[in-house]
C-alpha cells in the first residue's frame, strides 16, 4: 500500500497554524489531501498540470467561499504557481519515493517479460506487455512484485455423494401408488417410513395393489376405524409392516367404488 511522509510537527508547523486561521478548523487536512491527489495523478513534481483554481478546491472538498481555499494554500506556502500551473511545495523532495516506486515497478515488468520473452512463449501475451510498459503502474503493485509468491494450486472439490443422492425420491422414482395410497389413507403420520414399509410390502408374495386399495376402502368404512373419530386407526406403517391388507373382510362392509379400483397403475 503506497504512503506518505508526513513531519510529526505538521500539525504544529507556522504554516498549518496560518492555513487553519484563514480557512478554520479542519483546514489542515487540505494539504493532505492535495498530497494524496498528487501521489495518485502528479507523482512526479507535484505538478497540477492544467488544473484550475475551481477544479483544485472541488478535489480537495472544499465547500466554501471559490477561490478563497486556493488563494489560502498559495499564501501559506503549500501551493505555488509555475506559470499557468499549480504545483504542490516541495511534493518532489518529500514525496518523492513514489516515483522512484513508480520507475522500479516498470524496470521489473520490464525484466519480468524479457524473461518471459526468452521462454518463447506464445505471441498473445505480447499484450501483456503492452499493458505493463503503457499503464501507470500503482505503487502497490511495485511493493508486491517484491515480495510475491507463485500461485498455488487449488484442491479438486469433492464429487456430491452419489449414495445420498439416489436415496432422494425424485419425480423418475417415486412410486405413484403409494401416493395414491398415501392420499386415501385416513392417518396421515410418518410418510418417509411408510413409503419405506410400501416398498418391503410390495415385496410380499400376496401383495397387488388392487388387493390393498380394495382392503383400505373397506377397512375404512368399518366400525374399528369410524367409532372415536377414527381414534384406532393404525398408523400406515403398521397396517403396511402387518399385512392388514390381507385381513378377512368383514361379512357387512361394502365393496370398495370401482372408481378406485379403476385409478390403480399396476
Amino acid at each position: 500500500m503506497p504512503w506518505l511522509n508526513l513531519d510529526i510537527n505538521y500539525f504544529d508547523h507556522i504554516k498549518t497554524l496560518r492555513l487553519i486561521g484563514l480557512l478554520g478548523p479542519g483546514a489542515a487536512q487540505l494539504p493532505i489531501r492535495l498530497w494524496c491527489y498528487c501521489a495518485k495523478y502528479a507523482r512526479k513534481g507535484g505538478r497540477l498540470k492544467d488544473h484550475s483554481q475551481t477544479e483544485i478546491e472541488a478535489i480537495l472538498g472544499w465547500e466554501g467561499e471559490p477561490g478563497k481555499c486556493a488563494s489560502a494554500l498559495l499564501a501559506t506556502g503549500f501551493l505555488e504557481k509555475d506559470g499557468d500551473n499549480f504545483v504542490a511545495h516541495d511534493f518532489k523532495h518529500m514525496q518523492g519515493h513514489l516515483a522512484a516506486f513508480e520507475h522500479r515497478a516498470r524496470r521489473a515488468a520490464e525484466k519480468r517479460w524479457k524473461n518471459i520473452k526468452n521462454l518463447k512463449v506464445a505471441p498473445n501475451l505480447v499484450y501483456e506487455k503492452e499493458a505493463m510498459l503503457n499503464n501507470d503502474t500503482s505503487i502497490a503493485q511495485a511493493h508486491n512484485e517484491q515480495c510475491s509468491l507463485p500461485p498455488l494450486p487449488l484442491p479438486p472439490l469433492p464429487l456430491p455423494n452419489q449414495t445420498n443422492l439416489t436415496n432422494q425420491p425424485t419425480r423418475s422414482n417415486i412410486d405413484v401408488n403409494f401416493e395414491k395410497f398415501w392420499d386415501a389413507y385416513p392417518k396421515q403420520v410418518g410418510k418417509l417410513k411408510a413409503r419405506k414399509s410400501w416398498s418391503n410390502a410390495k415385496k410380499v408374495k400376496d401383495f397387488s395393489t388392487q388387493a390393498v386399495f380394495a382392503a383400505l376402502e373397506r377397512q375404512k368404512k368399518s366400525s374399528n376405524w369410524t367409532k372415536d373419530n377414527g381414534q384406532f386407526v393404525p398408523h400406515p406403517t403398521t397396517w403396511l409392516n402387518q399385512g392388514r391388507w390381507l385381513d378377512s373382510p368383514s361379512v357387512n362392509a361394502p365393496p370398495p367404488p370401482n372408481h378406485i379400483v379403476d385409478k390403480i397403475e399396476d
